[in-house]
This record gives C-alpha cells, structure tokens and sequence, in this order.
C-alpha cells in the first residue's frame, strides 16, 4: 500500500477524513500507509472509489507512478 498516502494526499484528504469515510480509525490508516497492514480484501473497493482510483493503483505501486507521469 505504498501509494496509498500519495493518492490521498493528491486528493487533499487527511488521513482522519478517509478513516471516517471508511468508518475506521486514524490509526488504521496509519498503519496501511506504513505497509505494516493491509486493508481488508472488502474494503479496497471503497477506498479506490473514494481515492478515484482502481485497486491496482493502491497495490501496485509501478503502475500508479506510470499513469501519473502519463497523465
């Protein structure tokens, strides 16, 4: 999930607003923006409708940076 911060932080959300939208806590965010945890299978869906971005692009860090460079 190292992109996960990158995506949220280019979308201007803190990682407070995120937890709440995805009704978890600040450190849960924490920790899968640190890689130490992954989010649940269930909740990748939300967080790539929320980020506006696709799964993919959360867990796979190459693709993201290639579409950003594109874009």
């Amino acid at each position: 999930m190292e992109n996960l911060r990158k995506i949220r932080e280019s979308h201007k959300i803190t990682q407070a607003d995120l937890a709440k939208m995805l009704s978890v806590d600040r450190t849960t965010v924490v920790k899968w923006e640190t890689s130490n945890y992954f989010p649940r299978a269930s909740m990748l869906p939300a967080l790539a409708r929320i980020l506006d971005c696709s799964i993919e692009d959360l867990l796979c860090p190459k693709t993201c940076s290639k579409r950003t460079k594109s874009a």
